[in-house]
Parts: structure tokens; sequence; C-alpha cells
């Protein structure tokens, strides 16, 4: 009888390939958790630290993104904090944090049962210490739950709603005006390009209904709050730092370099342990030498000399005694040192910790800082008070004339039968001298929708009013001094007629009453393209190597020539040889048919 069970599938697996499916459980895992909290910080507008590109390379090499990650590195101290690598999570934590900042600050709750089971399920997988785990907990978090971890959690948010919120407001009211004072004294002003006060800064007390901008000042403004409780606790622990030293240096005697900040630096730690080695072999040495001389045999061979050997004898031993007890008491003095700098650098940890922290936070103040330097320019440029150099140059060089507006040109544009190239030189036609040449020189522009009269002609949705309002103060100088013609060739440009419009407008610029005997007529004789000009220039920049290599085979049929007259040319046959090669350079070689053989 076959028993089914007898024959089995066995599989083994190597160290290699277990710690190679492991490495890919770890980046799966890590690129689902960065991704959430990507996903979470573009639901709340919060820029990223650093460019998602670089996810898996910040994951195997973070010291080469030192720099960048900086501000989230090992910093800030968050409860139930996430790994040291994954610095998305760490923003995200840090984000909610300051939500729950303004929520204690508003007098809203956040203890609400749904919101603070599902906050305490995150908290665990956070806990998680590799990607299988983090597996586990994902698809079951109760399988780490116990009533006592709950009931910590829960006692640690509840102490957050008294430590984390301003203690010295009393209501919202006073929390607005708080955040303004911070602001100001840490030097963070609302003005605008003229050095003007902004409008107002208005919270909302429902702080989700709040714009970017206006969340993220007061993002800045938590954490130059945070930077106050940093500084508040470096203040508290300092007394203690103090005393604690000054009872080190009565007790042990410290070099001068030897400073408080000195002592827990890594320099420091290694000079101790070379002054303790160096103990440690001089009392071993001083030992096995006092040892060596106790227990070395004494040759009685002449006994006049008796007491001469034990003289010189007892004279090595007290001198081998005397360095063995000098070596013991440098070692002990080496030991006591060391033991009391530890206790000292114990009883002062709190104190450098708190220095450390304060230390790390100004790199995400410097980060919180340019973000928010940044978003307030691109709101000033939006809102029309701060104007780029290169936009302020293009409405000037490429404007249009008072009595156009972009939406006719685009109308004209689309309702007009003639190309696009013929387009826009009607409209240089119209614009001023200046501006046309502009155009005409810039032989690398293209008029196809990327070039800047595209962006004038498309200025409604950037600024209209400011562009027209700019353009129509200039005709009147114009008309009054006449500009004499510009180098390049104007005298080719053909206006537009009345009959190319549908609507019956007239797109040229109309001179005033007063001055129109001033004003001299526009020359319009027809002429060749830019883009015929453009190729002309092309085919003089390409004839030239044609002629020079004509010229070059002229000079070389001519020098052949010369050496069949030449002393070489009177040899036998030498008419002969100088005909060949004239018919040979004259006809063009004849094309060989391949043959086909048969295979037998």
């Amino acid at each position: 009888m076959h028993d089914e069970h007898e024959e089995r599938w066995q599989t083994t697996e190597t160290e290699e390939q277990f710690d190679a499916r492991m490495r890919l459980v770890e980046d799966e895992v890590y690129t689902v958790r960065e991704a959430m909290s990507i996903e979470y910080l573009k639901q709340h507008h919060v820029p990223l630290l650093y460019n998602a590109v670089n996810l898996r390379n910040v994951q195997h090499n973070p010291e080469r993104y030192e720099g960048i990650l900086r501000p989230f590195y090992k910093h800030p101290p968050m409860d139930f904090d996430a790994p040291m690598n994954f610095f998305f999570e760490r923003q995200s934590l840090r984000w909610q944090e300051f939500i729950r900042f303004q929520a204690h600050n508003r007098g809203l709750q956040t203890m609400d049962e749904p919101f603070l089971d599902q906050a305490y399920a995150a908290a665990l997988l956070r806990e998680a210490t590799c990607g299988s785990q983090w597996r586990h907990i994902y698809h079951n978090w109760k399988v780490d739950h116990s009533e006592g971890r709950y009931e910590e959690y829960v006692n640690r948010r509840k102490d957050e709603m008294v430590f984390l919120r301003d203690q010295d407001c009393e209501d919202f009211v006073d929390y607005q005006a708080a955040v303004l004072a911070r602001l100001d004294r840490n030097g963070v002003q609302r003005l605008d390009k003229n050095n003007a006060e902004l409008p107002g800064f208005i919270l909302s007390p429902r702080f989700w209904d709040q714009d970017p901008m206006t969340t993220w000042t007061e993002y800045l403004a938590y954490e130059y709050w945070q930077m106050e409780q940093y500084d508040e606790d470096v203040d508290d622990h300092r007394p203690e730092h103090d005393i604690a030293y000054q009872r080190l240096q009565a007790t042990v005697t410290l070099g001068t370099h030897e400073t408080a900040d000195f002592l827990p630096t890594e320099d420091a730690n290694l000079q101790r342990r070379v002054e303790l080695d160096e103990a440690y072999a001089q009392f071993d040495e001083a030992t096995l030498n006092f040892v060596r001389l106790e227990q070395r045999r004494v040759m009685w061979r002449d006994p006049a000399n008796t007491y001469m050997m034990h003289h010189r004898r007892t004279r090595v031993l007290a001198e081998a005694q005397t360095e063995l007890e000098a070596a013991e008491a440098a070692n002990d003095a080496a030991v006591w040192r060391e033991e009391h700098i530890s206790e000292f650098l114990n009883e002062t940890e709190t104190y450098r910790e708190a220095c450390d922290i304060r230390a790390r936070h100004n790199h995400l103040l410097a980060w919180a800082r340019s973000e928010y330097d940044r978003r307030m320019g691109e709101t000033l440029a939006t809102s029309g008070q701060a104007v780029d150099d290169s936009s302020s140059r293009l409405s000037v060089s490429f404007q249009l004339p008072s009595n156009m507006s972009a939406e006719s040109v685009t109308q004209w544009r689309e309702t007009s039968d003639t190309s696009q190239e013929e387009q826009d030189i009607t409209l240089l036609s119209s614009v001023s001298p200046f501006a046309a040449e502009v155009e005409l020189r810039n032989d690398v522009e293209d008029h196809s929708g990327v070039g800047p009269l595209c962006d004038a002609s498309l200025s409604s949705a950037v600024g209209q009013s400011t562009l027209v309002e700019t353009v129509a103060e200039e005709p009147a100088a114009v008309e009054q001094n006449p500009v004499e013609p510009a180098p390049v060739e104007l005298t080719k440009i053909v206006p537009p007629a009345a009959a190319q419009f549908s609507d019956g407008r007239d797109l040229s610029v109309a001179p005033a009453a007063s001055t129109t005997d001033t004003v001299p007529p526009a020359n319009t004789s027809t002429g060749p393209r830019r883009s015929a000009r453009i190729a002309a220039v092309h085919g003089k920049a390409t004839e030239k190597p044609a002629q020079q290599t004509i010229q070059t085979s002229r000079r070389s049929e001519k020098s052949s020539k010369r050496a069949g007259t030449s002393r070489g040319g009177r040899k036998r046959g030498g008419s002969r040889v100088v005909a060949e090669e004239k018919v040979r350079d004259a006809e063009p070689p004849a094309k060989r048919t391949r043959r086909r053989t048969a295979r037998r």
C-alpha cells in the first residue's frame, strides 16, 4: 500500500537567499511607509524635505545627503518616534504635532475615541523594528496591543494637552497676539517690495479653513515657540551643570584645556583612554619586574661574597618595590579620575541633551524660514506687489499698442487667414521701433507659441491691467519725439490692411492729430522674410567651404601637370601615364557585376 505522505517536497534556503529576500522586504516596506508620508504631506500642502526621486539613495546612503536631511536628522524628539532613516515619516509626525498644537490653543478636543484609537494603532505600527514585523502589525495592529500600553499612550496625550500649548495664552485672541509678537521678536516681517506693512495677519478658529500661506506662517511661529521651550530647558539645567563642574575641579586635577565643553567630546574620551592604557601598562611592567627579581635564584659560589650578594639583592628589591608602589598609585589615580569624570558626565547628561536638541533645531528653523521667504515672494509676485526683472523687461520691450488689447490680438490671430509669420511681422509694425529691433535681432526666438511676442499676446492671464496701463502712457511720448529708424531693415514690414480683419479694426498705432505731419510714413516695399534671410546667411556659410574645396582641387591638378613635365616626365612612356591618369579622373570606374558560380 502506497503512503501518500511518503514523498514530500522539501525546500531549503541558504543564508544568502534569506538575506536577499529580507532586503527586498525591507526596501518594499521602506517605500510604502515613505509613500504614505509623502501623500499625507502633499494633502496638507507641506513641502517635501528632499526630492522623492532620491528616495532609494537616501535609504542606503543617508550620509551622502546629510546636508538636505539635517532638519529632521535625529531631530526633533517626538513621542513614539519614527526610525532614524524614515525622514518623510518624521516630517509628517512633526506636522501632526503642529496640528495638535493648533487644536490645543483653539480649545478644540483631540481626545475623541475614534481618532485616539487610530493614532494609537499608528504609534504601534511605528515601533516595528523590521519590515516583516511592520507587515504583521499593519494587517492586525492588535497583536501588539495591551491595556497597559494603551493606558500609557492616553496618559501621554493628556499630558500633551497641557504642555503642547502656549501657557501664557488664555484664549484664541491671546494666542493670535502671541503669534504676531513671536514673529516680530525673531525678525519675521510681512513687507512688500516698498517696505510697507502688509495687511493684518489673521488666524482662523477653524485652522483647516486657512490658506496655505497663513498656515505656514503659523507653523513658523510654532517652530519659534519650540525654540523658546528648548532655550528654557537649557537655562533650567545650566545651574546644576555649573555646580557639578565646580565640584569636579575641586576633586580632580584638570588640564587647562579640559573645560566643561571639552570633556564630553570624543577627543577628551580618547585622551582619557590613552592615559588609562599607559597607567595599566606601567603598573603591569612594574609588577612583572618585581616578581622577576624576587623569584631570581641566588648563586652562592663564593662564600666570601655572601654578604655583598645579600646586600645587593635587598637594594634591588627595594627599588623595584618603590617603582611598583608608584605605578600602582598612578594607576589608582587614573582610575579614580576617570570615575569622577564619568560621574560628572552622567550628572550633566540632561543638560548636554538639551543643548544638542537646541543646536539641531537651528537647522529646522532655517529650513522653515527659507520656505516662508519663498512662499512670501511667490505671494507678492502673484498679487502684483513684486515683479521680476525679466518679466518687466518683456512687458516694456514687447508691449502692445494702446488701442490693441491681448484679447483682440488673439481673436485676430484666429480669424486671420495669413500665416503665423506674417501675423508676427504685422504686429511688429504696430509696436515701437525699439521693440521691433529687439524682435528682428533675435534669430533664435521662435514665434510658434513660446516667444516673448506670445507672452505679450497672452499677458491677460498674467497681468493685463498693469501691461495696458504701462503701454497707454508711452504713445504720447513716441509721437512727440520721433525715433530714428533702427539699423534693421524696417522698411520691408507691411502694415495690416483693413480687408484682412473681419471686424474692420485697424491694429496700427494711430498718431495724434497735432503731430500727424511730424511722423514719417512707413515704407511699404516688400522684402525677404526673416526665414529667407536666415536661409541666405546659412547658404553663404556653406558656399565658402565648397569654394575652398574647388580651389584646392584646381591647385592639385596644376601640381600634377607640373610633375608630369618635370624630370620624372621626361622618361619613356611618361606622356602615356599622364594621359591615362586624365582619363581615369574624367570617367568614373565601371561597376563590376558579381559573378554567380554554381555549386557543384
